[in-house]
């Protein structure tokens, strides 16, 4: 599902992400299977048990990328908004990614509806590795947000996107700590 948005990354990448999650290493590769065992279970034929387990996947991946940013910029009690801005506000491609964050809709109390917020995100051309990682951030931004606050597995984020999805979150723990 990773290599699916970026193709760069390997078995050892994800390996490496998932040791700098310490004591959540286990729950990570756990989602991680959940997630790509229902996935064929989906394409095999369409349940909503599954759909919920990749729902659950997703958001338990979500919430796993928030501690891990938030371990990054060392305080704990930031939301994940904060924690990036924190981490990547000095980024050289930070304009570009709140840039892009507010076309999308990807604001506090946006009318836009999170459906197309998410598919425009995924439609965002990356030109270099810099503007794929902040793609990756953003699809995962949308996604934890999403994921924490709703409960619904018939929405494009699981019936159209949940693969690529799961890609970018990944990503996203996989380079942190080097964007």
């Amino acid at each position: 599902m990773v290599q699916a948005v970026n193709p760069n990354i390997t078995l050892a990448d994800v390996e490496q992400a998932s040791t700098n999650l310490s004591r959540n290493e286990y729950a990570f590769w756990s989602y991680v299977y959940i997630a790509g065992t229902h996935e064929e279970a989906n394409q095999i034929f369409e349940n909503d048990f599954s759909d919920l387990q990749v729902f659950s996947a997703i958001r338990n991946l979500s919430a796993l990328l928030e501690v891990r940013l938030k371990t990054l910029t060392g305080n704990q009690h930031q939301t994940f908004f904060p924690a990036i801005t924190s981490l990547y506000s000095t980024r050289t491609w930070w304009a570009s990614f709140e840039t892009e964050r507010r076309q999308v809709g990807a604001t506090q109390n946006s009318v836009i509806p999170v459906d197309n917020q998410l598919r425009d995100a995924i439609n965002i051309v990356s030109i270099d590795a810099e503007s794929n990682f902040w793609k990756s951030l953003l699809v995962a931004y949308i996604t934890r947000n999403y994921t924490i606050h709703q409960m619904d597995i018939t929405s494009p984020l699981i019936q159209l996107h949940s693969s690529v999805v799961l890609g970018h979150v990944i990503n996203v723990m996989i380079l942190a700590d080097r964007y």
